[in-house]
């Protein structure tokens, strides 16, 4: 991972192996970095020379040193506690974002070792995610785990990535060549 200001070259974060996904704490001085195979996720402070990293655990104990999915996307929280991390073991979970601790599992879609699970925030209670096995989309209620709404054919083909703009429309993309805004409301 390289990171640069403008076209200035600010660090280089060189890793053990492949970085999957990656996203930035709040405040944007640090990044958070999944890589395939690793059983944790690295918190690189990034405002420092050194890039101070601190590793967290993707299991919810810390000796479990078994790695059992790939985290494909994370999303921090609009409030900034959680990490909402999307895998390929038709699980998600949403994690302190300084922590281990499984706070909630949300199960009801598919994933596999092929999956492009992308996963975002809908206001402070919910996430959107998308279905590697059908063109559907999935959201969550963060607070009992249970699937709120599930739209089956979102697109003709799988989606490929999504995004939630601040007052709440999701955007979809997909391999049908087409972009889609919808209305999720938040609960």
């Amino acid at each position: 991972v390289i990171i640069y200001h403008g076209f200035e070259k600010l660090h280089t974060l060189v890793l053990p192996a492949n970085p999957e996904s990656l996203c930035f704490a709040p405040g944007g001085k640090e990044l958070i970095v999944y890589c395939r195979g690793e059983p944790f996720r690295r918190h690189v402070k990034i405002e420092e020379e050194t890039l101070a990293e601190t590793r967290v655990s993707l299991n919810a104990n810390d000796w479990d040193t078994h790695c059992s999915f790939a985290v494909l996307d994370m999303a921090v929280s609009p409030d900034g506690k959680y990490l909402a991390c999307a895998t390929d073991a038709n699980k998600h979970i949403i994690y302190p974002l300084h922590g281990n601790e499984h706070v909630k599992v949300l199960v009801g879609h598919t994933a596999d070792e092929y999956a492009n699970a992308r996963i975002a925030w809908l206001g402070d209670a919910s996430v959107v995610s998308n279905s590697q096995k059908d063109p559907g989309l999935y959201q969550w209620d963060i607070g009992s785990g249970k699937i709120l709404k599930r739209v089956e054919r979102a697109h003709a083909k799988a989606v490929r990535d999504l995004a939630v703009a601040d007052d709440g429309t999701l955007a979809t993309c997909s391999f049908d060549k087409a972009a889609k805004l919808w209305s999720l409301c938040a609960p």
